[in-house]
Parts: C-alpha cells; structure tokens; sequence
C-alpha cells in the first residue's frame, strides 16, 4: 500500500542525523552548571542517578574510591515537591555506619535506614524539606566527601512541560478528596483500604486494622500467600488527580510503616480520548485491577495521562514522572514500569517510548494510534467527508462508494470518529462545560478567551504563529486527491471524483468548514517532527516490548489494524518485521467483548514483564529482544486460530488477512501510504499517467483548476518531515502568549 521507494527511509534517516547533530534535547541549564559532577544513569525514569567522583587527571579512578550518592526517586534535575528517595554508599572499604548526610547543612542521617538484598552497605531513605530551586546534599565520612546537587519544581508543575494552561474547574471533591486550591487544584491525598473477594468483587473496607472482610481472597507475591488487602491512595500531582493501588499486608498503618505486597513493578494506565476541557478531570479508569493487584503489582491511574482529559503527551510524560517519584518514595525502587494504553492513551504511551526514554520499560496498547498528530488529520478528514456526504452533492453517492472514499467498511465507521474527536478543533465546543461562557474564546467580543482545541492545549510544544497568536495546527490536506483509489478501481467516476475534491473543502482554526484547504506551515511542522510529536519510531521504540492489541479489524474505535500496522510500518521502515522484534500485533476475535479485551491487556503486560526480566537476565546482549520474546507475545490473529508470527499481517491471501482484510483510512485511500506519518505532503504537477482512468479534455481542465499547485507527491518525505532529534525534552525554556498559558 505504501508508494515509497526503499530510499526513502534511507533519506529520512540522514535528514534525522543530520538534524540531531544540530539540536539537542533540553534539560534545566542551572541545574547542570550547579552540579558537573552529576552524571544521569536514566535520561527519564528518574534514577538512579549518581555522584560521580571528580577524577581530575587520572582516569583510572572509579565510583568506588569516593562516596556515592543516587537520587532513586527522579533525575537530580527533576525533583518535585520537597522530598526525594536517596542511597548512600561508602567507598570501598568504608562503614556505613560512619555516614553522615546533610541537606543544606541539615543533618538527615535519621531519615536513612540500611539497604537490604543487593543494597546491603549503603543507606537509603526519604528526606524531605527540600526547597524550590537547588538543594544541595553532601554525605561524608570522616575526611571523604561528597556533594550532589538537586532541582527541586513545584510538586504542582510544571517541570518540563512549559507554562501550564489555565484549570477552570477542580474534580477534586467529586474525586473523594477536599476542595482545590486555586490555580493548581492541589489537595491533601487520601488513603482508604479495599478488598478483593474470590470472585473478583472490590469491597470498602470501613476499618483497615480489623480482620479482612469475609471471602478476601488471598495474594500469592514473592512465594507467600496474602490476604488481598489493597491500600487505595487518590491525590493531586501536577494538577492532576491521581489514584495509586497496590496490596498491603499491614493495612492501616501510616506511609512510613507501610508493608506493601509487590513484584517491584509498575503499571501506568493511559486512557482513550483527545480532550482541551480546560477542568481538571478524573482518571478514565480505576487502579484497582483485581486481575493485577493479586500478581503483585501497583497500578496507577491520573487524569493527565487520561486523552479525555488532557489531550497532551507532554504533560502525561510529566505526569508519569511525577507519579513514578511518588511511587518510589512510598514503595521503594520500581524494578519495572509498564505502560497500558488505549485508543489515544495508547498515543501517549508510543510517544514517551519515543521522546522520554527509560521512563517506560514496555507497553502494551489496545485500539491505539501511533500519535495524536497524525491522526488528528484522520479525524479532520472524516469531520470533511461527513459534511460532504451529507450535502446535495455528496448525498447522490451510495453508501459503496462512500466507503471506498472514506477507506472503511461503512461509512459509519468515518462518522462515529468525527462524532466522537471532531471537537479537538473546536474552540468552543471543546471546552468542558464548567469553564465560564465568558471565559471562552469568541472571534467577536473575547478574541483573548481560552481556546478548548488540541492545537491550543499544545501550544508550547507546537509553537504559535505569530500572525493570528493562536496555536500551530498540524492538520493539512493541500493536494490531498480524496477517493483515488477509488476512482482508480471503478468504483467511482471522474466526475465524482472532481467534484468530491472541488467541494471537500477544509477546516479553518475555529474547526468550521472553509472552501479552501487546511494547511499548515511547514517550518513548524518540521519543529513538531524534531521535537518528537509524530511517533517515527525512534527512542526506545526499537528497543522495549511493544505489544499494540486490536480488538478487531475495523471497528467503531478509532485504533484498527491499519494502525497497529501503521505503527508497524514505521518501526521496520521498509523492512522486515523482525527489524523491529519488539513490536508485535494482536488481533482479538471480531467482536471481543470488554472483558475479553481487558484479559487481552492484563495477559500482554505479564508477558512483556516475562520478557523484560528474561533480557535484563542477558545482560547487554544486543539480540536480547529477540532471543527472549515469549513464544506467546508473538504476533497473533485470533479470528484465525492458530495463525501466528512475524509474517501473519503480511499475506493478502493468507488465512488471517484472508478474514480479516485490513482497510484504512481516506489518506490511504488518496494514494497515502501506510505509515501515515505524512502531515503535509510535498506536490508534485499532474500528470495523466498516474491514473488508470481517462479524462476528458473539459475534465482534466477542471482538474488543474482544483489542484492549481499540483498534488500529492508520495515517493517523497512530507514537508517538513525528519526523524526526531531532541529526546528527553524540557519545554520549561519556551514563552507563549499570556492568553495560551
């Protein structure tokens, strides 16, 4: 399906090189100068990071000659709040007991215990009264020392997302928490205790230091049995509510007694939707996963990591840095961190994978897409051909050749995606209802009013053009020819070709239809590229599990198997899918049920914990990803038994595909190619060979007329179009207008 020679990606990868030697991601400037002898051991994941010994001329002195000192909790530079988790190790030879650790000149040496299992001869603990700003925190041993410095951000954000757009309205109450705090939504967290009965049942439980409840089940976790017991935080963590599970064998008692029951690893829950309410929202799904708590794991859920929420990947790969910090402040260090993702939540978790690596360990997603851009353009697409379709013009059209346009089954495929995300575009009609009329955007009387629009929400990542100061929108279909395919198989005639691409029209930066077509400039469309917001399979993409689930071939669900193979495409560029052995592809009977789709989830995040703890197992093996994959994670295709491995999505006429024909979207239709992680396409002059139908004079004049600048030239890279060049970005160096911020 794709119309791109071999050397594309070729040249796309050059382009990426070339661009990286010229940029660089961004971390906070101050906090480097202050601290040189501050090497980070994980770009994102938040520790551990270390002392490192200023070795001066000799460069065969190591870590062990001098104390060291790791933040566990987050990178040095990315404290948040007034704590962080911390371990101590002596110099070889040296006494613990002998430590001494100060935080400012404060002595904190109480707040240390002794490290246990692989720790054992250092100290590690919680110190707390940290300050906004540079903390600096020393640890000596009689005339050794050694001195690290930390950035401490407001606990609320931001730290490396920018400024923040405004909360109009807190969920903290409906949340179960108190009232917010103005601006930040802030209030104090609450612990309550739950049990899981043998039947999967959550019950409240009233008085955590009373016997469990009649017919707790128990937990097996590292070979003993637990009564299910889970202690159930919800809080606010950068604006954003959040709710924290994880099994207890003491319940009842206080965070720094707590006994947690855990394997050590994390489940992030991203949620679906592309949301710019401008409220404050709750999770879209619960952290108390019976089927996950009982294998010993936490789970975390939060607003901000919820699409429906906040459409916004750079504020969820905030967030879940937050939350992770938490997370090792009250549990300990978290051996594994795996991402759940779906439909747009399963974006958000693509792209940390990608921008922010090491936060994730894995993902698995289910009915995702590879990224919100490029499938805002999808969903602007659909928005145009339903207005189309509904129009005396397009009405004429049956519902066959409406569906070869729109590249579904049915065009009621097309509709419900603009039912349900066509208001990302819509200043107003985006915002929550709680936000006041009279704080909303309105082009007449408040022009400065807030803008509930995706492109509004990310305004620090996708920058402002200055001529309307208003967001970047990166949605484009100048030369789009809507219904190619279409016209090239029969399916429809020229004529309805013409006239389908003289009236489609696009969008203007309100979201209503215009005559004209939707274009984006391409300098700030190669900056979204840079800086990471088209998933191109870069980061840790290549590097992790990566099990995208489909719970069928098309569905009522925005992410179908055209996306998994999307995400595919991009992965492998071109090539085989062992290119890319960590990405594999489920797809669910038709018609999988909630649950069943669910299981689907729990089931992948087991094994990709199986497969990450066989490659850590190897050590730095390079094939790792692929000599320890699960014979169970490989690619499936349930409809057809089974049908399994890296070539079952490759066989047209083969079983799996035979039954499940995976379709596409109107880009592809319009001569896209599958990857669509094409934005902007570059034009190319109309030539009559490059269509297998034949016009009229009268109607190849009409085409010229609709195309004057020509049409999309899919051999070549999109405008703007390069592989992205800054991981681990902070935007805490970028200005918008006070109206956007």
């Amino acid at each position: 399906m794709s119309r791109r020679p071999a050397g594309f990606w070729i040249l796309l990868s050059v382009l990426g090189l070339l661009a990286a030697s010229c940029s660089g991601g961004g971390g906070d400037p101050s906090a480097t100068e202050a601290s040189s002898t501050t090497s980070s051991h994980d770009s994102s994941a938040g520790g551990p990071t270390t002392t490192t010994p200023d070795t001066g001329n000799s460069p065969n002195v190591t870590v062990t000659d001098r104390i060291r000192i790791e933040v566990l909790s987050s990178q040095p530079d990315r404290v948040t709040g007034d704590e962080a988790r911390i371990r101590v190790t002596p110099k070889s030879g040296g006494d613990v007991e002998d430590l001494r650790v100060m935080v400012d000149g404060r002595d904190v040496t109480a707040s240390l215990t002794p490290g246990t299992d692989g720790n054992a001869g250092s100290i590690e603990g919680v110190v707390s009264g940290l300050h906004e700003g540079t903390n600096s925190v020393t640890a000596s041993s009689g005339t050794d020392r050694s001195t690290l410095r930390l950035r401490a951000w407001p606990r609320q954000g931001p730290m490396i997302s920018g400024p923040q757009t405004p909360l109009f309205a807190c969920a903290t109450e409906e949340f179960g928490l108190g009232p917010g705090a103005a601006g930040t939504c802030a209030a104090p967290s609450k612990v309550s205790w739950k049990a899981v009965t043998a039947d999967s049942r959550i019950v409240d439980v009233a008085d955590p230091t009373a016997p469990e409840p009649p017919g707790t089940v128990d937990a097996k976790v590292d070979g003993a049995n637990v009564p299910a017991m889970v202690r159930v935080e919800r809080g606010v963590l950068n604006r954003s509510t959040y709710e924290l599970a994880v099994l207890d064998r003491a319940p009842g008692r206080p965070d720094a007694d707590l006994d947690a029951a855990w394997n050590r690893r994390l489940v992030v829950r991203f949620d679906d939707g592309c949301g710019a309410g401008h409220v404050q929202g709750e999770p879209g799904s619960s952290a108390v996963d019976p089927a996950l708590l009982l294998k010993g794991y936490a789970v975390v859920t939060a607003g901000f990591t919820t699409g429906a929420v906040s459409c916004n990947d750079v504020v969820a790969s905030e967030t879940v840095m937050m939350l992770k910090e938490r997370v090792v402040e009250l549990l300990g260090e978290v051996d594994l961190t795996i991402g759940d993702g779906t439909g747009f939540g399963g974006a958000m978790a693509h792209l940390i994978l990608q921008d922010y690596p090491t936060l994730l360990d894995g993902v698995t997603t289910l009915d995702a897409v590879p990224d919100t851009v490029t499938t805002a353009n999808q969903v602007a697409d659909c928005l145009l051909l339903k207005r189309y379709f509904a129009s005396a013009r397009g009405s004429r059209l049956d519902e066959r050749r409406r569906a070869a346009i729109s590249g579904h089954e049915t065009t009621g495929t097309c509709a419900r995606i603009a039912e349900r995300y066509g208001t990302m575009f819509d200043p107003v009609t985006g915002c929550d209802p709680q936000v006041p009329r009279e704080k909303v955007f309105d082009a007449d009387r408040r022009p400065g009013g807030v803008r509930c629009t995706f492109q509004d929400l990310n305004a620090v990542s996708f920058g402002v053009d200055h001529s309307t100061g208003f967001a970047h929108r990166p949605v484009d279909n100048t030369g789009l020819q809507y219904g190619l395919d279409a016209l090239n198989h029969g399916t429809i005639s020229v004529d309805e070709f013409l006239d389908l691409n003289e009236h489609i029209g696009g969008l203007d930066l309100d979201g209503q239809p215009k005559p004209e077509r939707s274009a984006v400039d391409p300098n700030a469309l190669q900056t979204m590229y840079e800086n990471g917001r088209i998933a191109e399979g870069v980061g840790d993409m290549r590097k992790v599990p990566l099990i995208d689930i489909v719970s069928s071939p098309e569905s009522d669900r925005i992410g179908d198997l055209h996306q998994a193979l999307a995400m595919r495409d991009r992965l492998t560029r071109g090539g085989s899918p062992e290119v890319a052995p960590g990405h594999q592809i489920w797809l669910l009977p038709k018609a999988a049920p909630g649950a069943d789709r669910r299981a689907a989830s729990n089931r992948a995040i087991g094994l990709i914990d199986t497969w990450l703890t066989a490659m850590r197992a190897d050590g730095s093996d390079p094939q790792s990803l692929l000599t320890e994959r699960p014979d169970a994670a490989v690619s499936q295709c349930g409809s057809a038994g089974a049908d399994r491995g890296a070539a079952v999505f490759d066989d047209p006429a083969g079983k799996c595909l035979g039954m499940n024909r995976p379709l596409g979207d109107a880009r592809i239709v319009a001569g896209g190619p599958l990857t669509g992680d094409v934005v902007k396409c570059q034009l190319t002059v109309l030539d009559s060979d490059d269509y297998q139908v034949s016009f009229s004079s009268s109607q190849w004049e009409r085409l010229t007329r609709i195309f004057p600048d020509g049409v999309c030239d899919w051999t070549s890279a999109g405008a703007g179009q390069t592989l992205p060049t800054m991981p681990d970005r902070s935007f805490a160096d970028v200005e918008v207008p006070a109206d956007l911020a």
